[in-house]
């Protein structure tokens, strides 16, 4: 009889021990999931921000484009000014 209940102690003992490891687990995932579902939704709402600042200010993005443009046109001329300045007066050297 002591034998049985014994091992009906121990059984039960084992499967407690075995339910409460099931349960951590259990709630290590979740905050796990819980971690992964904020950092996710900062980065759509940064994202989403940058799209509704974009909606709000077209034309300043098309300004930008614009400036910068202008800038890398400005800066192929005057390069190619001073080519030419360089060459003519090789050019006056020579004669």
């Amino acid at each position: 009889m002591k034998e049985r209940a014994v091992k009906k102690k121990t059984e039960k003992r084992k499967s407690n021990e075995k339910n409460e490891k099931k349960e951590r687990e259990r709630k290590k995932r979740k905050l796990r999931k819980e971690k992964e579902r904020k950092e996710t939704g900062e980065r759509e709402r940064k994202e989403t921000e940058k799209e509704k600042e974009k909606e709000k200010f077209p034309e300043n993005e098309k300004r930008k484009r614009n400036e910068k443009k202008m800038k890398t046109e400005k800066r192929k001329k005057n390069e190619k000014e001073k080519k030419t300045e360089k060459r003519k007066r090789k050019k006056k050297k020579r004669n």
